[in-house]
């Protein structure tokens, strides 16, 4: 076919040159993990609504680093990011205990004691020390980063060198998944291993060698211990086993046995738990299958069958912009080419989508997963379409070598100042994340420029704001925390007034206490003359973290 015919002659620089595919993924895995390593401070030292999952795998790992207890007593997730983030969160200890006072996000501990979190507070957003939070987050960054080259090697050995480099640059600037590889989620680890799966699965396709379907499998039970779902993956070795059944070397009963036995082992290795503490496994495992097959969650919830299968799919179509065209077209060619691969590596999203969509709930974050394998089949896709014009081109028979050449690297051009704009676009956005924007701080860095020459001011900030101790350490002027229903003591006690515009308990947050009428007696005390400053933001929740950085109000007071 003219197709599989033409590829040597139109890439053979790349195509035929080790070295220049490696230099090659390797400025691409930099340039990934750059845009990955600057988020890494997003928000912090606070957290938001819309980092719901941080605290509840970063406080349980913490929580077992204070009290030794290995039993995560957690179960809604498996607990491979529970205990991954303890090992990180050791070695940030050791860290920390080497340190000394307040330097930025660093707070120097004298005592394991120090670090609070949400049972010593009550409050599941605690994070008195948010570099635990920086380090793990830094640990997702990596597999986010890693993720880039390991869809470079599946389109690799199928589809070529330039397939392999095209699906890296797209999945290293898709922004979506730029920003579930700077959280301390399941969703990033778990793609992560899922796109492991399906790697050591061809390779045990092309060669047949057992140790790349244990790995395989390995990948499977390392995925499923990351998030329950991924059991679903274990399709993916189970294909290629039956599919080379005929053809492998060792012994088919080991084989089957394998596929039966090292994903549960490495399951429980990782989760002992699970049997250990078999009454609340059940229990909050339970929770979750109910949570997502018959309950829903709130305005999340979407109706099962083909409108919640629709749902994720235009989603991911406005995400990856205008390379989901490709995709399709990608789908089929890759089927053409290399069938038997294209279906190992269709198989699990195909899979994973018509499960999920029986469900209830509307996460899109669940479809983070299905990402990786859209940047492979859009790179074939692309792949295609450029070598279908300089096809057509050559059937113009253009006598002139300049014009021929012109036309034929047209679309090249295009492609590479597409890429070049949207990796510059990214970049701009990655360095703009990384800085600190919540309103807090910019409330205290205004309360010092406001009594930078002023002397023997003071300050009252309401308690409900929850401003972090690292930025209280930055007010250059006398403070104090005050409750908000004692604001009129307050404005006549100190110069300026910190305060909020609160909220209820965020829609959603499951047996939170109704605080609607607290929070509009609140608001109704704050006074409605002209403030000294509003910086604008979210409702401060009473019961719950704000959606993102809270409005505040700064207001004159009366002390004389």
């Amino acid at each position: 076919m003219w197709y599989k015919q033409n590829i040597k002659s139109i890439s053979s620089s790349l195509e035929n040159s080790d070295t220049a595919f490696f230099w090659a993924m390797v400025v691409i895995t930099l340039y990934a993990f750059t845009l990955r390593i600057l988020g890494v401070t997003d928000g912090l030292p606070y957290l938001y609504w819309r980092h719901w999952d941080e605290p509840q795998i970063a406080s349980a790992a913490l929580r077992i680093l204070k009290t030794g207890d290995l039993n995560p007593h957690f179960f809604n997730y498996p607990s491979f990011m529970i205990y991954a983030c303890l090992l990180v969160d050791v070695l940030h200890y050791y860290f920390l205990m080497g340190k000394e006072g307040i330097d930025g996000l660093y707070i120097g501990l004298r005592s394991i004691d120090e670090i609070l979190i949400n049972i010593d507070t009550g409050w599941n957003w605690t994070i008195s020390h948010p570099s635990f939070y920086l380090w793990n987050r830094a640990l997702t960054v990596l597999m986010g980063t890693i993720s880039v080259p390991v869809v470079g090697l599946i389109a690799l050995k199928a589809y070529g060198k330039w397939v392999a480099i095209l699906a890296s640059l797209i999945l290293s600037g898709l922004a979506f998944h730029i920003y579930h590889s700077i959280r301390i989620t399941t969703d990033l680890p778990f793609s992560f291993f899922v796109l492991l799966v399906v790697l050591f699965s061809l390779r045990f396709h092309y060669t047949q060698e057992l140790k790349y379907l244990i790995l395989a499998l390995v990948c499977v039970g390392l995925a499923t211990a990351t998030k329950y779902n991924a059991v679903i993956s274990i399709i993916v070795p189970t294909l290629a086993f039956i599919i080379n059944v005929r053809k492998i070397s060792f012994s088919r009963l080991l084989g089957m046995l394998s596929l039966f036995l090292v994903p549960p082992m490495v399951f429980l290795c990782i989760n002992p738990y699970a049997v250990l503490d078999l009454r609340a496994f059940l229990l909050q495992s339970g929770y979750e299958v109910r949570h997502y097959m018959v309950a829903g969650h709130g305005a999340n919830t979407v109706e099962p069958g083909m409108n919640h299968f629709m749902l994720p799919m235009n989603r991911i179509a406005s995400q990856i912009d205008s390379f989901h065209y490709y995709c399709f077209v990608g789908i089929l060619v890759a089927i053409w080419r290399n069938g038997y691969s294209a279906i190992i590596i269709l198989l699990f999203p195909v899979v994973y989508l018509t499960f999920i969509s029986q469900s209830r709930v509307g996460f899109h974050r669940n479809f983070l997963v299905i990402y990786p394998f859209c940047a492979i089949f859009a790179a074939v896709g692309i792949h295609f379409v450029l070598l279908l014009f300089r096809k057509l081109v050559f059937y113009l028979k253009i006598k002139k070598r300049l014009v021929r050449n012109l036309i034929y690297s047209l679309p090249i051009i295009m492609l590479a100042g597409y890429f070049g704009f949207l990796w510059y676009s990214r970049l701009c956005d990655a360095l703009y994340s990384g800085r600190p924007f919540d309103n807090r701080t910019l409330a205290v860095e205004y309360i010092n420029k406001k009594t930078k020459n002023w002397s023997g001011k003071r300050i009252g900030i309401a308690a409900e704001l929850m401003i972090h101790q690292i930025d209280l350490s930055k007010l250059k002027v006398p403070y104090e925390i005050f409750n908000h229903k004692d604001i009129q003591q307050a404005l006549d006690r100190f110069d300026f007034v910190l305060v909020g515009e609160y909220a209820d308990s965020h829609k959603g947050l499951p047996d939170a206490p109704n605080k609607t009428e607290e929070a509009n007696l609140l608001n109704a005390m704050t006074p409605k003359e002209p403030s000294d400053k509003v910086i604008s933001g979210n409702q401060a929740s009473l019961t719950c973290c704000p959606i993102d950085s809270p409005k505040i109000i700064v207001i004159k007071g009366r002390r004389k």
